[in-house]
């Protein structure tokens, strides 16, 4: 079975993502965040989807101490939950923005990563509401994916 035809392949080559971004904050605040104090951290070397995957982690993490501390999605956590919820939330989203830099054409497997980290998050945000395992998380379930 042949996806793209032999003369399809020479334009694959030159494929280049472009994104248009006007937002102020990426502007002034993360970008210069990103290339000057997160970028260095990683070795220019390291696999990008290596960085997605570390990225990732995060909310693994996060999925895993809201498994712990409440598995029916109805009850209150311990305070210091919520604030590690958050951290991994961040750190996540800083390894999403600076792996692109690594790989421009690294898409594929970010963007599978993103989907199911879109599922992940909602079950840690019906947690943090106590929604339980209610018909109203599997609506937003269906609505964020």
């Amino acid at each position: 079975m042949v996806y793209l035809r032999q003369e399809s392949l020479a334009g694959l080559k030159l494929y280049k993502y472009s994104g248009v971004d006007h937002s102020l904050t990426s502007k002034y605040i993360l970008k210069p965040f990103y290339n000057n104090i997160v970028l260095p951290c990683f070795p220019i070397g390291m696999a990008p989807n290596l960085i997605t995957l570390s990225g990732f982690m995060f909310v693994v993490a996060n999925l895993l101490t809201l498994l712990w501390y409440n598995p029916a999605l109805d009850q209150d956590c311990p305070p210091w939950v919520y604030y590690s919820w958050a951290v991994g939330l961040f750190l996540y989203q800083t390894f999403d923005a600076v792996d692109g830099a690594q790989a421009p054409l690294g898409e594929l497997f970010d963007h599978g990563v993103d989907a199911l980290n879109t599922s992940l998050e909602v079950l840690i945000f019906a947690a943090s509401q106590n929604m339980g395992q209610d018909w109203k998380t599997v609506a937003t379930l269906f609505a964020c994916t």
